[in-house]
């Protein structure tokens, strides 16, 4: 067994072992220095704990709701998990239900914060005292806890510093912004992404307003939280304590589900939405009862109100509640699903029916194919464009594809825009050498059908999309730890030991500091992965705003903008990231459906210029370098025409032109 391991270890850190020491070498302690800029830290914290304690407060008082008597018999993590997630869904429902009526306002949401944090100590008071049990002694399961506690460590750091990734700056929360200023949801016809499901964006304005985007972040550090709490309890059911264990550590420590701990993304709250649907779709299988079945289908939903992405995730769970009921009659099990489905519209229906009154398809932009959407805001040229932008991750198609692809996703992880890490691969294959318990053979199910439509033609096939099947081979990956240890122990007692050893050695590898040796196709080739800690920004030895500027390319030229441009002014940008959080005007990116539908023929400047001018765009804010390899407008491929514009910023890195009147 240990040969196997190593030999997987091996294959995986060669390709980049040298690289990654030399950047581990030339790595250097952060310069602590201005430590006073840590007491900014206090009150985001507080601020993020209260929207976590005020979800919790929310989710518990429904607990006790008559109807969900079976769901609180459910084990103390069970339980907690559950309420805290229904707590999270119950905030976006609020959050939209004050928009129609004007008050999506930061003054309404830390209201609502307030009761949920008044319910939570209401609770607390009431709860009974319960001793907590005394830890086993268990060198594996403390080194196990000591690797998580530095991952989140490392984590909580990099979400205390101010945003750079370029989802998040380019819309995760810039529209919650837009929704605070405004006081209700707001369209942008010339963003395709305004008509997402925005459930996590209203989470994230609950931390807007509290008045700093560091505490949206921190909103996602509570959905890694969440996320690991949630491996452990889906994998205790299968293997127990220690086999759970190993299964939270390795999914905490999976790169790229580390890094989305760390920013404004939104995959963590599908995954942690799908896996606590999938855990009560188990427990429907175990108890049965229509509470369960609820449950599961309002965390499918929850997720679907955060990312249509989710529509793969639901079939599979109904997949599995259909295998679940083995020996019942067909038509019983159809109307179990059918629950199941219906109560998963619920949270998600506003969104559906947004998007399908607002753009004409109900998923829009996605399945153009299939739904269509309004001509003045789509079309087939945007969509092969989105197409073709979706489909440069991935590696291989067909049975072959499929075939090869834990390998792929292992060993060539830089082609899935992110990392899985080592692990899977080496443990996982030894799970299978006994029979599995049947919790883990439906959650077998549930994770073979995902990956199959995640591999799919119409889907993405980015690695933080697989984020919602993690939990389910962190489960194996910690039964895989326990035989590998059974087997290894047959030969020799201590050879037991050995394979503990040294897979924690393999966790500990996968730490942030060490991320250079998994890029295996050169240099920094991943993305979507963490690598060490902001701690200078954090700690105030080096200002938010040169943070900025180093981090984002135009965030200087961005801000000019932002001095600069009149209110309702526009502005057309070629970023990468985009830089709409901090531009303080509408950016319409220049590839936008809307500018054709303005009039302009693409590649002719001076069509491009009127059209824009009829937009109401005043601003070109555009890095240089991006202009042949990115550009999509005449104008952002080449220098605009002369006498059209007049150059107002330029630090050599983004460029800001304001547009003369015509003539």
């Amino acid at each position: 067994m240990l040969v196997w391991l190593g030999a997987i270890a091996a294959v995986y850190f060669a390709p980049g072992a040298r690289t990654g020491l030399r950047e581990l070498a030339h790595s250097s302690l952060p310069d602590a220095g201005a430590s006073s800029a840590l007491l900014l830290t206090l009150p985001r914290l507080a601020a993020a704990t209260g929207i976590g304690l005020a979800a919790w407060g929310i989710g518990r008082a429904m607990l006790r709701l008559p109807a969900a008597r079976a769901v609180r018999s459910a084990p103390g993590l069970e339980t907690f998990l559950t309420a805290t997630g229904l707590g999270l869904g119950i905030l976006t429902v609020v959050a939209l239900a004050l928009s129609p009526l004007g008050l999506l306002r930061s003054a309404a949401l830390i209201a609502v914060v307030g009761v949920g944090v008044m319910l939570a100590l209401a609770q607390l008071v009431r709860a009974r005292r319960r001793p907590l049990p005394r830890p086993a002694r268990d060198p594996l399961g403390a080194a196990l806890l000591v690797l998580i506690a530095i991952g989140a460590a490392f984590a909580l750091i990099a979400a205390l510093a101010p945003e750079v990734e370029y989802d998040a700056v380019w819309y995760h929360l810039d529209f919650p912004q837009r929704y605070l200023a405004a006081g209700s949801l707001v369209d942008d016809r010339c963003e395709y992404v305004s008509l997402y499901p925005m459930g996590a964006e209203l989470l994230f304005a609950y931390g807007l307003a509290f008045g700093s985007p560091v505490v949206a972040k921190l909103v996602g550090f509570g959905f890694w939280v969440l996320f690991v709490l949630a491996a452990y309890e889906l994998a205790s059911r299968a293997g127990g304590r220690r086999a759970a264990l190993a299964a939270a550590a390795v999914a905490a420590l999976t790169p790229t589900a580390l890094w989305e701990g760390t920013t404004a993304y939104v995959d963590l709250a599908v995954a942690v939405f799908l896996t606590l649907s999938l855990g009560w779709v188990l427990r429907f299988a175990e108890r049965g009862g229509t509470a369960p079945l609820v449950l599961a289908g309002l965390f499918g939903g929850f997720a679907l109100a955060v990312k249509t992405l989710a529509l793969i995730g639901l079939a599979p769970l109904a997949a599995v509640l259909l295998l679940s009921e083995r020996g019942a009659p067909l038509r019983r099990r159809i109307g179990h699903a059918a629950l199941f489905g219906a109560a998963a519209l619920l949270p998600a229906a506003p969104w559906l029916l947004r998007a399908q009154l607002e753009g004409g398809n109900p998923v829009f932009p996605s399945l153009y194919g299939v739904f269509g959407a309004d001509a003045d805001r789509w079309s087939e040229r945007a969509a092969e464009g989105l197409e073709r932008s979706l489909d440069r991750w991935g590696h291989g198609d067909g049975i072959g594809g499929l075939l090869s692809l834990p390998w792929d996703l292992t060993m060539h992880a830089a082609s899935f825009a992110g990392s899985l890490g080592v692990l899977y691969l080496m443990l996982v294959p030894p799970a299978f050498t006994r029979r599995l318990p049947r919790p883990a053979l439906l959650c077998g199910a549930f994770a073979l059908l995902y990956v199959l439509l995640w591999a799919s033609p119409p889907s993405s096939q980015q690695l933080r999309f697989l984020l919602p099947v993690v939990p389910v081979l962190a489960l194996w990956a910690g039964l895989g730890l326990e035989r590998a240890r059974e087997l290894a122990e047959r030969l020799h007692p201590r050879l037991g030991t050995a394979v503990a050893v040294f897979v924690v050695a393999v966790l500990g590898l996968t730490l942030p500091p060490f991320t250079g040796l998994h890029d295996r196709e050169g240099e920094q080739t991943l993305v979507h992965v963490l690598r060490g800690a902001p701690v200078d920004v954090v700690t105030g030895a080096e200002g938010e705003r040169a943070y900025l500027e180093r981090r984002i390319p135009a965030y200087a030229a961005a801000r000019a903008l932002s001095r600069r441009a009149a209110p309702g002014e526009r502005a057309v940008g070629l970023t990468d990231p985009f830089t709409d959080l901090y531009a303080g005007v509408r950016l319409i990116p220049d590839y936008s459906a809307c500018i054709p539908g303005a009039g302009a023929q693409p590649g002719d400047r001076r069509s491009e210029l009127e059209a824009l001018g009829r937009m109401g765009v005043r601003w070109l804010l555009i890095e240089p370098g991006l202009r042949r390899e990115q550009g999509t407008l005449g104008i952002t491929r080449r220098a605009p025409p002369a006498g059209s514009v007049r150059k107002l910023y330029d630090d050599g890195r983004a460029v800001l032109y304001r547009l003369l009147p015509a003539g």
